[in-house]
């Protein structure tokens, strides 16, 4: 496992020290990794690292759907622009044409 770590990352998420440091933290899923053939040994600390970079399984089933979308987009009727001064907003935030 010490060799297949050398060609993982060196910094960052994912890296070799992070793969070893989470099973270090992982007595069982360490024990079950050292009992395999070497080859299999590296495609877990590679799968480890991925998932690590990734942000783990999860991530794919926390991103949230799009809100509904509106076929025609909303229109300034106040106006305004990026060239409109902020004393102008104010004075249509007075007088309550501007939301």
């Amino acid at each position: 496992m010490r060799d297949a770590a050398l060609m993982l990352p060196k910094k960052g998420a994912g890296s070799a020290g992070e793969v070893l440091y989470k099973l270090g933290k992982n007595p069982e899923e360490l024990s079950r990794i050292s009992k395999l053939h070497p080859h299999e040994q590296a495609q877990e600390l590679v799968a480890i690292s991925h998932a690590l970079i990734s942000g783990g399984e999860n991530k794919g089933s926390s991103q949230r759907p799009l809100g509904q979308i509106k076929n025609n987009p909303v229109t300034n009727s106040a106006g305004v622009t990026e060239k409109t001064s902020p004393a102008q907003i104010r004075a249509l935030m007075k007088a309550g044409k501007f939301k």
